[in-house]
């Protein structure tokens, strides 16, 4: 499997090179890899990448970084990235604790 993934980070980083048309398929397919390889640190600049490039993003590019930081033991980053799939932006413990709080309140 880390064969595949490096071969995955490779193909990547030629298609950044010769600028193809890169989109959020692309981009889930390498975050699978990272979390396959526990590689949250690539996780969170490929998502920041994307923002700088303009790539959409959606459900499965977020859903790929939360498991990326998840198989990491990275809780705050994967959190992180759960904020950003509701649509909002991190905003700390705070914004956490007062999501936490309505969920609870719902169930």
């Amino acid at each position: 499997m880390l064969i595949s993934s490096t071969i995955r980070f490779l193909i990547f980083g030629i298609f950044l090179r010769q600028q193809c048309d890169i989109s959020a398929f692309h981009y889930s397919t390498v975050l699978n890899a990272c979390g396959r390889a526990h590689d949250w640190p690539v996780a969170v600049q490929l998502v920041a990448a994307m923002a700088r490039q303009e790539v959409q993003t959606d459900t499965v590019v977020y859903n790929s970084a939360i498991n990326a930081c998840a198989r990491a033991k990275r809780w705050v980053e994967a959190l992180q990235f759960l904020e950003m799939l509701r649509g909002g932006r991190w905003d700390g413990w705070a914004g956490w604790a007062g999501w936490a709080g309505s969920y609870l309140k719902s169930t």
